[in-house]
């Protein structure tokens, strides 16, 4: 997740609670399941953390392939496009 607290003010407010500042430093402490050289545990960001591993070469093969599937969701950025997500899904749902 991104921007948890950001996520959290959405939960709050859709909930009519107001929000409690107490939780904020809590929200990017890693759990005690968190393996050791993680992401998280390393304080780096999860989602991308797997590109910096790989070869420039190797992410645009692997995003090709996904491509060549019908797997449209992926490119460059970290997270898959949700506009495309939420058209598949409405497409899965007719």
């Amino acid at each position: 997740m991104r921007d948890p607290e950001k996520y959290f003010e959405n939960i709050f407010s859709a909930l009519g609670i107001v929000s409690i500042p107490e939780y904020k430093p809590h929200l990017r402490t890693p759990s005690s399941t968190t393996l050791k050289g993680s992401a998280l545990a390393i304080n780096k960001d999860p989602l991308s953390m797997w590109r910096d591993e790989l070869s420039t070469k190797l992410v645009h093969d692997v995003l090709a392939i996904t491509n060549d599937y019908g797997i449209e969701i992926y490119d460059n950025s970290p997270e898959p496009d949700i506009e495309k997500v939420s058209m598949l899904i409405q497409q899965g749902l007719n």
